[in-house]
């Protein structure tokens, strides 16, 4: 009996256990679309978080020089009265924070304006030590039922201005 040798099949130098050179290609070329769909998705994901307002917030807080010396004035939502009633004094309570640096007198005027005219202004003055916070009150007297009013609190001689909408009841 005689045995017949058959001739070795190609591997194109890939040895025992090796792939062919077309299998390599096929994998550098799927790694590179996995690369690119990967891109594709991180991209995806910052370019939307760029656009919440809170990210972008927080980003311009790094990136933006604040200022040392600053005064904070606010409303904060609980100290918003509930019921405006006209023809009844509603105490205004709002917050004034100084951080300028220096102990500051405040002149604060808490105005009451219908249709962009002035109706009942309460003014007072407050120290407030550096680095401290109060709560202030201004008390105003809503005139008519069933109207729209601007309360408006600022600061003499400062930039600093609240303003809420509040509609009166009978």
């Amino acid at each position: 009996m005689s045995t017949v040798q058959r001739p070795p099949k190609q591997t194109d130098g890939a040895g025992a256990g090796g792939t062919t050179q077309q299998e390599g290609d096929r994998q550098r070329t799927r790694a590179v679309w996995y690369g690119l769909v990967a891109a594709l998705i991180a991209a995806t994901v910052i370019l939307t978080a760029l656009n919440l307002p809170f990210v972008t917030h927080q980003l311009a807080l790094s990136f933006t020089r604040r200022p040392e010396h600053y005064t904070g004035l606010w409303i904060s939502p609980g100290d918003v009265p509930r019921a405006w009633l006209a023809g009844r004094p509603c105490p205004v309570a709002f917050q004034l924070a100084n951080h300028e640096g220096d102990d500051v007198i405040y002149d604060y005027s808490v105005t009451l304006t219908q249709g962009g005219r002035a109706v009942q202004a309460y003014t007072g003055r407050a120290e407030i030590h550096n680095g401290e916070e109060r709560l202030l009150i201004g008390t105003v007297t809503p005139p008519d039922p069933g109207k729209l009013y601007v309360l408006k609190v600022s600061l003499r001689g400062r930039s600093e201005r609240v303003h809420v909408a509040l509609r009166t009841r009978s």
